[in-house]
């Protein structure tokens, strides 16, 4: 398949990545109730169920997404230095960290409300350090996964940032300085193991850590895919058979639930695999994805994952002091999901757009 063929099928994979992002609120939403995420009682729950419980792994299809993006758009760039790496990096930093400072911010300003005025601590998940490095990292957005398993940024959700980071200088690396082909997929292999076994055994040292592993395990796992597909010259066998893949699969966890136990992995390696093909390949898709309103929500993934912590906590803060809102009621979850991906388009438009045109000057 061509390079060129696969881009104008991006908008696909655009979308699928806005549907991840709704997931992994949804595996917060639990920080509302302080109950487990399996909790019965969550509104839509026999709808929603998978996204309440396992919504969280869908970081690593963000990941895969990304790493196959990567390759597809900036691989041929880098290997003939047609990109720099301070023009790599500075087109990165424009695009990702002017959102994050915004969501840092209105969160350290809810937390402050919140112990001034409830003498409460707020639940979000987010470090609470405020040492001088620990500032200094969240400053660059490496708070996540750069020291250790325990060290999270101010905004929780946004751990995955600086994994993020750390994913783009092995990429960059990888393709400026390798020259071989077959060592290039060596060392994407090696990769790929080595981030899988630092999640499994839950390592906990400086880059070298379970957070960390999830990234790079999965990043470039998408970019073995954005190669295995490069290979195949006819899309249509491929699909076919990552959908006879995806049902089998799902037959099998239905049948053996022991199967469950492995989740994780078989996400990983073989359910959002499967699905990233069929939607990568979907005419459907690429017939209404011109819709200007599904254009539009495929590129609010980043504001909606990012915000998601914002508005979580801010609601929490005025339900402190109205208490008013039941978090079980379905109509509650309706209107918080409206509000986020209506504030999520607000800052998609005036902070990541803006944001990034300012930086980069343009």
């Amino acid at each position: 398949m061509r390079s060129d063929s696969i881009k104008t099928k991006l908008n696909n994979l655009d979308l699928l990545r806005f549907f991840a992002a709704i997931c992994i609120v949804l595996f917060h939403y639990n920080k509302f109730t302080g109950t487990l995420h399996s909790d019965a009682n969550f509104p839509l729950f026999n709808i929603f169920k998978y996204a309440y419980i396992y919504g969280g792994n869908l970081v690593e299809l963000f990941f895969l997404i990304s790493g196959f993006t990567f390759f597809c758009i900036y691989a041929e760039k880098i290997r003939q230095a047609k990109i720099s790496g301070k023009e790599f990096f500075k087109r990165r930093v424009a695009r990702l960290l002017p959102l994050y400072w915004f969501t840092t911010l209105g969160i350290l300003v809810c937390r402050f409300a919140c112990v001034k005025l409830y003498h409460e601590k707020m639940f979000g998940g987010g470090s609470n350090n405020f040492t001088i490095l620990g500032i200094f990292l969240n400053l660059l957005g490496i708070a996540g996964g750069w020291p250790g398993n325990d060290t999270y940024p101010f905004n929780g959700a946004a751990w995955s940032l600086g994994v993020e980071i750390f994913c783009y200088i092995l990429f960059f690396c990888l393709l400026r300085l390798v020259k071989n082909e077959k060592l290039e997929n060596i060392l994407m292999i090696f990769l790929v193991i080595s981030g899988f076994l630092m999640f499994k055994y839950r390592l906990d040292y400086p880059i070298i850590n379970g957070l960390m592993g999830r990234g790079i395990a999965n990043f470039f796992l998408g970019g073995c895919l954005y190669k295995l597909i490069m290979k195949v010259k006819n899309s249509q066998y491929l699909t076919l058979g990552a959908l006879g893949v995806l049902i089998l699969t799902l037959v099998a966890l239905k049948f053996w639930p022991l199967l469950t136990n492995y989740i994780y992995y078989i996400n990983a390696l073989i359910i959002f695999p499967t699905i990233f093909i069929i939607v990568l390949n979907s005419k459907l898709l690429l017939k209404i994805m011109p819709n200007k309103f599904l254009k539009t929500l495929s590129k609010l993934s980043y504001s909606v994952y990012l915000n998601q912590i914002l508005i979580m906590e801010f609601t929490y803060l005025i339900n402190l002091k109205f208490k008013f809102i039941n978090f079980y009621s379905p109509l509650f979850f309706i209107s918080f999901m409206l509000i986020l991906i209506i504030f999520s388009y607000g800052t998609y438009k005036l902070i990541e757009q803006k944001g990034k045109k300012l930086l980069l000057k343009e």
